[in-house]
C-alpha cells in the first residue's frame, strides 16, 4: 500500500509547528524545570563525543560519577543507538541543540510509523492521520519527553513500525518480514528506557495474537480445527520468536554489560521496592488530563495522558465493531493494559521481569498505540453510522458527560491535595474544553440529523473535522509543555564550583554537601561534574556499584542493607581516614550545616578541613526541585590529610571476612597496608625498609589508566578508583594480577624499582556482545541487499511504445 508523500510531509510539517519555539532558535535545547534531558543525557553524551573525538575509542568507564562507574553499561546513554552516530563528528558544545531536534525528529517518524500501521489496519487517510497524530502527540509520551526531559522515551517512535512488520510475518509467513521487524525492535531497544522495551515486548506479544486467532480461524465465522489453530499459533510464536532473537542478536553489545552492570548494582543486591497502594490510588486520580503544577513528579509519572476527547471516542470503538472479533478481542486488550497501568500490576509482582520496574502507569506509554488505532477506527465508522443510528449519538454525549465528570472531580481532588500554583498546562487545558467540548457535541447533532446535514458534509468531512477536534484536544495538554533556552544559562557553575574548576584540580575528588532534608540543594549539582570534568564522591545513576555504596557507609561507621536509591544522600564522616583513601580533596557544603552525627566536631571548628573559599550568594539549577535557584551560603574546605589517587604501600594482608571488613578497615593504617581480597600472602617477612609513596599518574583516559611507580623496595599499588569486572593490569606490558583492594578498589604487585603500571578496561561481555552484533548486523545488511535485488528483478519491463507493437515495426527493427 502507497502512503502517499502527502501525508508524510504534513505530519513533518505539524510536527515542526508543536515544537514552533525550538524550530525560532535551533541553536537552544528543550526546557524544562526537571529535565533529565539537561541533567543526564546532554551531559552523558557530550563526555561520550568528547572523548571518543579525543582517544578514538567509545569510553567504557567514566570517572566523574560515585568516584568512577561503568558508561556504557548504562543502557540509557544511548552510545549505540544508531541514530546517534551523526553526533560523533558534532563539537561538543552543539550536542544538546542537536539532542533536542533528535527529539522533534523522533515525534514525526512515531507519527509516519502509525502513519503507515493505521494504514495497513484498513484505516482510510483521514483517519490514519488521525491515528498518527494521536500517537506521535500522546499526552503520556510528550508527558515524558517535555515535562520531565525524559529523552529514553525516544525508542518508542518505532513501535508501531514493529507490529506492522511482525503482522505481515503472521498474515504471509516466512521470517523475511520477522526478520526486518527485529531489526527495527533494536532500535526500539536501543534507544528506550528497560522498562519501556520490557512493556513495548508486552504489547507486541499480546497485541499481534488476535491477528494470529483470526489467522488459525479462532475468531469469527468459520470452521474451527484444532489442527489449523496449533499451526497458527505456532506461525505466530515463530515470528514473535525470530523477530526476538534477532533484536537480542542486534543489540547484545548493549545488552551483555548492562545485564553484567546489573549484578553489581544496589538494585541487583537488594531488589526495588513494590508500589505501595498508596501509589496506585494516586494513578486513578491520573485518569484524565494534566495535573496541577504543584505536583510535578504527579504530572508525568502517574498520569495516563489520556484526554476526555480521546477516552470518549475510544470507548464507543467496541460498539462500532460489529462482526469484527478481531477488533472486540484488540479492545479487551487495551482496557487490559489500561488497568495494570493503573494498578493492575500489583497482580503481576511475582513474574520474572515485573518487580524490577516502578511506576506501573508507564504502561500507557505504549498503550497509546491501541488507543490511538481504536480511534482512528471509531473516527471512521461513526460518522459512517450516525445518520442511520441516532442512538450512537446519545451513547457519544453519554460518554462526554461520564468522562468530563470524572476528569473535573480527580483534577479538583489533586487540586486539593497540591494547592497552587496550579499551572499553565492544567488551566489551559481544561480551559480549552469550553470551546472543543460543544464543538463536538454540535458535529455528532449534524451528523446524525439528515435535516441538518448538508450535501457537501460528507462522512469524510465530518471525520476531518472530529479529527481536528481530538488534535486540538491533544495539543491543549502537550503545547505548554514545549520551551527551549540557550544552553549556556542552564550549566553556569556557581561561583564555588568555578573556584574549583579555575584551580585545576586534577585527580581530586569532592564531597558535596546539601542543604539538609533538600536532596538537591548543593553546589555541584548532577550535570556539573561531567561537563566540567569534576570527580565527585557522589553521583546519582540506578548503575550504580554496590560495594562502593557499602563502602560510602564504612566512612559513616555503618555497616547494614543499602537502600535502593539512584543517589547518595548526606553522610557523617566518622570514619574520615576511609574519606581520605579516596582521595577526596575537597569539601564543599552549605557554611553553616552543623556537624552531623557521630562527628567529632563541626567541619569549621575541625584542624583537619582548612577554608579555602566561600560562595556567599550561589546559585544552581536545580532539576529536581526544579529551575535555577538562589542557595545559601558554601563554603569550600580542603582536605589536607587526602591521600594521592594512587599510591604504594609496603604491605598486604588479606581481606577479613565480611562482618569484619569495616573494623579492620578503620583500625589500620592504610598508608602501611592494604586488604586484599583473594590474597595468599608470600613467604618471609615484609621488607623493613618499605614505605608509602606517591605513585603519578602519566595518563588517564576512560578506558586506560597508567601509572609511574618508582619505590626502593617490593609493595602493592594502590589506585583508590572502584573494582569492577573487566578491569585488568599489565605491569611493564606483562600481564598482572589485579586485586580488589580495601573492600572496593584496585591494587596489583609490584617489585622494587621504577615501573610502569597499566590498568585497562575491556569487559568480556562487551568484546562477547561486540562479536555478536557484529555478525548479526552483517546478516541484517545481506539480508537487505538480497530483498532489494529480488525487489529489482521482480521489476516488469518497460512497455513498448505502440508503434513499436505494430508488425511491420517490429519486422523493421528485427531485419536491421
Amino acid at each position: 500500500m502507497r502512503l502517499g508523500a502527502g501525508p508524510l510531509l504534513l505530519i513533518a510539517a505539524v510536527g515542526l509547528l508543536f515544537f514552533a519555539k525550538l524550530v525560532l532558535h535551533p541553536s537552544w535545547v528543550l526546557y524544562t524545570d526537571y529535565s533529565d534531558l539537561l541533567a543526564y543525557q546532554i551531559p552523558q553524551m557530550r563526555y561520550l563525543v568528547s572523548s571518543w573525538q579525543q582517544t578514538g575509542e567509545q569510553p567504557l568507564w567514566c570517572p566523574y560519577s560515585f568516584a568512577g562507574m561503568p558508561f556504557i553499561h548504562d543502557l540509557q546513554v544511548g552510545a549505540f543507538y544508531p541514530p546517534h552516530l551523526l553526533l560523533y563528528y558534532l563539537p561538543e558544545a552543539t550536542i544538546g541543540p542537536a539532542l533536542s531536534w533528535l527529539v522533534i525528529a523522533h515525534v514525526i517518524i512515531a507519527g509516519w510509523a502509525m502513519f503507515a500501521y493505521a494504514r495497513c489496519q484498513g484505516l482510510n487517510r483521514t483517519c490514519a492521520m488521525v491515528a498518527a497524530l494521536g500517537y506521535m502527540f500522546s499526552g503520556k509520551w510528550l508527558l515524558h519527553l517535555l515535562a520531565a526531559g525524559q529523552y529514553v522515551a525516544v525508542g518508542l517512535a518505532w513501535l508501531p513500525l514493529v507490529l506492522l512488520l511482525l503482522e505481515r510475518s503472521v498474515s504471509r509467513g516466512g521470517l523475511r518480514f520477522a526478520s526486518w521487524a527485529g531489526a527495527v525492535l533494536a532500535l526500539v531497544i536501543l534507544g528506550s528506557h528497560p522498562q519501556f522495551t520490557f512493556y513495548a515486548g508486552l504489547l507486541i506479544l499480546v497485541w499481534t495474537l488476535p491477528l494470529a486467532l483470526e489467522q488459525a480461524g479462532a475468531l469469527g465465522p468459520g470452521v474451527r480445527t484444532w489442527r489449523k489453530i496449533a499451526v497458527g499459533l505456532g506461525r505466530w510464536l515463530a515470528a514473535v520468536g525470530w523477530c526476538c532473537l534477532v533484536a537480542l542478536a542486534l543489540t547484545a553489545v548493549q545488552l551483555l554489560p548492562t545485564l553484567e552492570a546489573a549484578r553489581q548494582t544496589t538494585r541487583g543486591a537488594t531488589g526495588m521496592p513494590c508500589e505501595t497502594l498508596n501509589v496506585l490510588r494516586i494513578n486513578l486520580f491520573g485518569l484524565v488530563g494534566p495535573a496541577p503544577e504543584s505536583l510535578p513528579i504527579m504530572g508525568w509519572e502517574n498520569r495516563t495522558g489520556l484526554t476526555v476527547l480521546w477516552i470518549a471516542t475510544a470507548l464507543i470503538a467496541p460498539m462500532l465493531a460489529r462482526g469484527r472479533a478481531r477488533l472486540r478481542l484488540q479492545t479487551v486488550i487495551c482496557l487490559g493494559l489500561i488497568v495494570f497501568g493503573l494498578g493492575g500490576a500489583l497482580l503481576f509482582q511475582s513474574l520474572p521481569g515485573f518487580r524490577l520496574f516502578r511506576h506501573p502507569a508507564r504502561m500507557f506509554l505504549v498503550a497509546a498505540i491501541p488507543v490511538a488505532l481504536l480511534v482512528g477506527t471509531a473516527t471512521q465508522a461513526m460518522f459512517e453510522l450516525l445518520q442511520s443510528e441516532p442512538g450512537l449519538r446519545r451513547t457519544m454525549g453519554r460518554s462526554l458527560v461520564l468522562i468530563l465528570s470524572i476528569g473535573l472531580v480527580s483534577t479538583a481532588k489533586l487540586c486539593w491535595l497540591g494547592g497552587p500554583p496550579l499551572g499553565v498546562p492544567l488551566l489551559m487545558y481544561w480551559g480549552s474544553l469550553a470551546a472543543t467540548v460543544p464543538m463536538a457535541c454540535w458535529l455528532l447533532w449534524s451528523a446524525s440529523s439528515a435535516g441538518n446535514r448538508s450535501s457537501r458534509w460528507t462522512a469524510n468531512r465530518f471525520q476531518l473535522a472530529w479529527g481536528s477536534l481530538l488534535i486540538v484536544d491533544l495539543w491543549a495538554m502537550g503545547w505548554p509543555l514545549v520551551d527551549a533556552r540557550p544552553q549556556a544559562s542552564i550549566y553556569t557553575p556557581p561561583s564555588c564550583i568555578r573556584f574549583l574548576i579555575e584551580r585545576g584540580i586534577d585527580h581530586e575528588r569532592i564531597l558535596d554537601r546539601e542543604v539538609p532534608e533538600h536532596l538537591e540543594r548543593r553546589a555541584l549539582g548532577l550535570a556539573l561534574p561531567i561537563i566540567y570534568r569534576l570527580e565527585p564522591l557522589r553521583g546519582y545513576n540506578p548503575i550504580d556499584i554496590h560495594r562502593y555504596k557499602e563502602y560510602i557507609q564504612f566512612i559513616s561507621d555503618r555497616d547494614e542493607p543499602v537502600p535502593s536509591g539512584n543517589g547518595i544522600s548526606n553522610f557523617p564522616v566518622v570514619n574520615k581516614s576511609l574519606l581520605d583513601l579516596l582521595a577526596v580533596r575537597y569539601l564543599v557544603q552549605p557554611s553553616d550545616l552543623p556537624a552531623m552525627a557521630g562527628e567529632p566536631a563541626d567541619v569549621a571548628q575541625d584542624p583537619r578541613w582548612q577554608a579555602i573559599a566561600v560562595d556567599l550568594a550561589p546559585e544552581a539549577h536545580l532539576f529536581v526541585a526544579g529551575g535555577r535557584q538562589q542557595l545559601p551560603p558554601f563554603t569550600v574546605y580542603e582536605n589536607r590529610d587526602a591521600f594521592p589517587q594512587a599510591f604504594v604501600v609496603p604491605r598486604a594482608e588479606p581481606l577479613p571476612e565480611r562482618s569484619r571488613v569495616l573494623s579492620a578497615l578503620k583500625q589500620a593504617d592504610l598508608r602501611q597496608v592494604a586488604f586484599l581480597e583473594e590474597f595468599e600472602p608470600p613467604g618471609g617477612l615484609p621488607d623493613p625498609s618499605g614505605r608509602f609513596r606517591r605513585a603519578t599518574i602519566s595518563t588517564y583516559e576512560p578506558n586506560h589508566v597508567v601509572v609511574e611507580v618508582d619505590c626502593d623496595s617490593p609493595g602493592y599499588l594502590v589506585l583508590s578508583d572502584p573494582w569492577y569486572p573487566g578491569w585488568s593490569c599489565a605491569l611493564d606490558e606483562y600481564p598482572t594480577r589485579l586485586y580488589r583492594a580495601n573492600y572496593a578498589f584496585r591494587a596489583a604487585a609490584v617489585p622494587a624499582g621504577k615501573h610502569t603500571v597499566r590498568f585497562d578496561f575491556d569487559p568480556i561481555s562487551y568484546r562477547h556482545g561486540r562479536v555478536i552484533s557484529g555478525t548479526s548486523l552483517a546478516a541484517v545488511a545481506v539480508l537487505g541487499l538480497a530483498t532489494i535485488l529480488r525487489r529489482r528483478n521482480r521489476r516488469p519491463e518497460k512497455a513498448l511504445p505502440a508503434s513499436q507493437l505494430q508488425p511491420g515495426g517490429a519486422h523493421s527493427e528485427m531485419t536491421e
